[in-house]
């Protein structure tokens, strides 16, 4: 009897532990997600910034030379 209900309560225990963990795994995987969207937006806006500036650069009627 004492051994059964020590059971549960540690079967209860450990559920409650899962659902615990795994809600707090579903909050980080929604940060991350979120984290990742503003990454692929932010990469994006750089891409066509550059593609714009390489566009003016090539058409431009005077040379422009810089140095490093």
């Amino acid at each position: 009897m004492l051994l059964e209900e020590n059971l549960r309560d540690l079967t209860e225990f450990l559920e409650q532990r899962v659902k615990e963990r795994t809600s707090e795994l579903v909050k980080v995987n929604e940060e991350l997600q979120g984290e990742i969207k503003e990454r692929k937006l932010t990469e994006e806006a750089l891409r066509i910034s550059e593609s714009k500036h390489r566009l003016l650069l090539e058409n431009l009627p005077q040379r422009i030379f810089y140095k490093r």
